[in-house]
């Protein structure tokens, strides 16, 4: 998820280089997230922590509380990360923190 179109065409290109990411799809919120995670699995998820409508937050709090979703990958990219957001993270398991700017090979 990434509410910045520019944002999300590089990501989406960093993704492509690399041939483990076949399919990528963009959803520029979480109600849009949500509704293409009701039909489709999802091996990884990415998603800025500030959303335009949204904290992503909210979403993987919400995500993580289902039973389904407990062991889903997710990927997290900040321009602003504090103490507080990092250790609401750290409590919803999330181990990858990208801080922008980044790079391709961070990424990957």
């Amino acid at each position: 998820m990434e509410d910045e179109q520019e944002i999300a065409d590089i990501i989406e290109t960093y993704l492509q280089l690399y041939p483990a990411f076949k399919y990528v799809v963009h959803a520029e919120n979480a109600l849009r997230a949500s509704q293409m995670m009701s039909n489709q699995e999802f091996d990884l998820i990415i998603t800025d922590i500030q959303l335009d409508k949204r904290n992503a937050l909210e979403f993987i709090e919400r995500l993580r509380s289902q039973p389904k979703y407990y062991n889903q990958s997710i990927m997290v990219v900040s321009g602003c990360l504090t103490k507080e957001i990092t250790l609401r993270l750290m409590r919803n398991d999330i181990r990858h923190i990208l801080v922008k700017p980044f790079t391709a090979r961070q990424i990957l």
